[in-house]
């Protein structure tokens, strides 16, 4: 039973596992330039499919210098390297954010501190204070009285008019 793709290929090819060069470098957990080397050295045999190659599984088995991933971590296909760098970059923003809002509340509490010295610096009719009527109406009658007061005086104490004009033809 041979299919048409089958028959474009070599023999060595039919019988194993064919993956893509990223693929091949996830499962052995290293880079896709490292296959490729393999591939251009003669070490692995490569095929072309629709304008990529296809590596075969069962050579990459013999090469020493390929790491091979446990077989617990290619399900992931992940490469254990980038997980522990992620998680180390995780950690580190988790740091610096935790760092970020322990400045922020302590920036905060800063404020909270300086406006209330601020308040207690600032006399207390700068604030919107309520004046309460009562306290006006007082002054009001206060002025009043005042002033009617003034008036009597300068009323009682100055000369009428024809003393003014006796005194001031006497001098003249």
């Amino acid at each position: 039973m041979s299919t048409p793709d089958d028959r474009t290929m070599p023999a060595p090819f039919v019988q194993s596992e064919l993956v893509t060069i990223t693929e091949a470098a996830a499962r052995l957990g290293c880079h896709e330039r490292t296959i490729r080397r393999h591939i251009k050295a003669g070490r692995l045999a490569a095929v072309p499919d629709r304008g990529r190659l296809l590596v075969q599984m069962a050579g990459l088995s013999d090469l020493s210098e390929v790491r091979q991933i446990p077989a617990r971590m290619r399900a992931g296909a992940a490469r254990p390297n980038a997980d522990n760098a992620r998680s180390a970059q995780q950690d580190a923003d988790s740091r610096l954010i935790a760092h970020l809002e322990a400045e922020i509340a302590d920036l905060r509490e800063r404020l909270r501190t300086a406006d209330a010295r601020i308040d207690r610096m600032l006399p207390a009719s700068v604030g919107p204070a309520r004046v309460p009527w009562r306290e006006i109406v007082f002054w009001a009658v206060v002025l009043l009285v005042l002033a009617l007061t003034a008036y009597m005086v300068a009323y009682t104490v100055a000369p009428d008019p024809a003393t003014i004009h006796r005194l001031a033809a006497r001098a003249a």
